[in-house]
């Protein structure tokens, strides 16, 4: 008895390091940087007013370059990869490299539902700030969605869209999906309307292929393909607050009722919840589906939803234009409003940082840990 329970302990302390192991793994660029937060001093110094300001980080998104050149606007910003940069921009994909431990100020960006803390965590220490998809009111994150920066001059293909709108007639087919990416949600919907609708209702991307069908070209433009079609689909990759992308906006574009599936009360901040289908309102798939057939047999109701208005009171959201070629008061204002939030953290970090002192504020660990659960618990 005493042998067997000698196994066990020493199985259970077995299992126990290799819990510890592999979450050590999993955390190796979070427990990297938060050693040269707490143990590391910098000697770091702005360039004096008027000189180069320069940015390591290329190609951001017009945006997210607006956003930093209105924060420090007493320099002239550079974006380089080649001087010692003043600022560190890193975006959810680029990779994470032990070695290039630069002592700068790093803003995280990203796109996606997660946010890049826990994924790319810079080995220098934590970011004083993130661009991101996360809809949070606090100091060190801006909200900006995809959908804001997704896309050159929205206001352009948007207010073409509301004026064709206006004309809009019934198209000789009802559904088109069109993905790249298996999305057990997206999957379920098109079997659904598929089965009800039959050859009404055809894919067109990589996923569940209708024979004889296909979406040539980019997926950023399918305004000649949702032409052709009263439905389109608009279903995110995830339902999480703040992640809606240019999918939405690519079925407007072609005039068509979008099937949305994401952040919904997003996307009813962004447009008229009458001019799109929100999977959520219903019951359940099932009923939305059965919802999409019943419009799609009823011409007078067809025809009234497809020339229902776009945007409430024919308005583009501001946060929609910020990466547009010419900006409004609106949009300007917006950028003003995020590049102080920016320039705030900023110097609050570097003060920390001089000072010998953890920047405990930037991580918001509450806030992380509740984000690494719902990430490993959603699939």
């Amino acid at each position: 008895m005493s042998i067997l329970s000698s196994r066990l302990k020493i199985g259970l302390l077995g299992v126990g390091i290799f819990i510890l192991i592999n979450q050590a793994y999993h955390f190796r660029y979070f427990l990297w940087g938060t050693f040269n937060e707490s143990f590391t001093t910098w000697d770091f110094q702005l360039p004096p007013a008027g000189q180069e300001f320069y940015v390591k980080g290329s190609h951001p998104p017009r945006a997210m370059e607006r956003i930093i050149r209105r924060a420090f606007p007493e320099f002239k910003v550079v974006f380089s990869e080649e001087r010692a940069p003043h600022l560190i921009l890193k975006e959810y994909y680029t990779s994470t490299d032990f070695k290039q431990n630069v002592k700068a100020p790093y803003l995280a960006f990203s796109g996606e539902r997660e946010n890049l803390r826990w994924k790319r965590f810079k080995p220098s220490g934590y970011p004083f700030l993130e661009i991101t998809a996360h809809k949070k009111e606090a100091d060190n994150f801006i909200f900006l969605p995809f959908i804001s920066y997704g896309k050159t001059n929205l206001r352009q293909l948007l207010t073409a869209a509301m004026k064709e709108r206006r004309n809009n007639g019934i198209r000789p087919r009802q559904v088109a999906y069109i993905s790249s990416h298996y999305i057990k949600e997206r999957e379920k919907m098109f079997k659904l309307l598929r089965d009800r609708l039959g050859d009404q209702a055809v894919a067109l991307g990589k996923c569940s292929r209708t024979l004889g069908f296909s979406a040539p070209g980019s997926y950023h433009d399918l305004k000649g393909i949702y032409k052709g079609y009263n439905f389109g689909f608009a279903m995110e990759n995830h339902d999480r607050k703040g992640y809606v992308t240019e999918k939405i906006t690519n079925v407007f574009e072609g005039g068509a009722i979008p099937v949305f599936w994401g952040d919904a009360d997003l996307a009813g901040e962004f447009f008229n919840p009458g001019a799109f289908i929100n999977i959520k309102a219903y019951k359940n798939f099932e009923a939305a589906a059965d919802a999409i057939v019943e419009i799609s047999k009823n011409p007078d109701l067809l025809h009234k939803m497809l020339r229902t208005p776009i945007f409430k009171n024919n308005e583009i959201h501001p946060l929609l234009l910020v990466n547009d070629d010419v900006l409004t008061e609106k949009e300007e204002a917006l950028l003003q409003e995020m590049a102080q939030k920016l320039r705030k953290a900023y110097d609050l970090y570097l003060d920390n940082k001089r000072q010998g002192r953890p920047y405990w504020k930037a991580l918001d660990l509450p806030f992380l840990i509740k984000e690494n659960f719902k990430k490993r618990n959603s699939f």
